[in-house]
């Protein structure tokens, strides 16, 4: 991931209210962009909570490519 340079455009130019700023971090985590601990600094918050908020919005932090993928995780677990 291309952090640095996406989290600086983005740290300039932050939405005021908290639930904007909540929905951009939560759209860069699910295209790829920015780390979950990115997304959190972006947030103001910990990594812990941006991980809560992100269930309770029924969205998973893990990223496969395939269901092969998974299932090879799953077994090793």
């Amino acid at each position: 991931m291309a952090e640095t340079g996406l989290i600086d455009s983005y740290m300039e130019n932050l939405p005021e209210n908290d639930d904007d700023l909540k929905k951009m971090a939560v759209e860069q985590f699910t295209s790829h962009h920015v780390s979950i601990g990115k997304c959190a600094q972006m947030v103001g918050t910990t990594e812990e909570d941006f991980i809560k908020y992100l269930g309770q919005k029924g969205i998973s932090v893990f990223h496969y490519d395939s269901r092969e993928e998974f299932e090879v995780e799953l077994e090793n677990a």
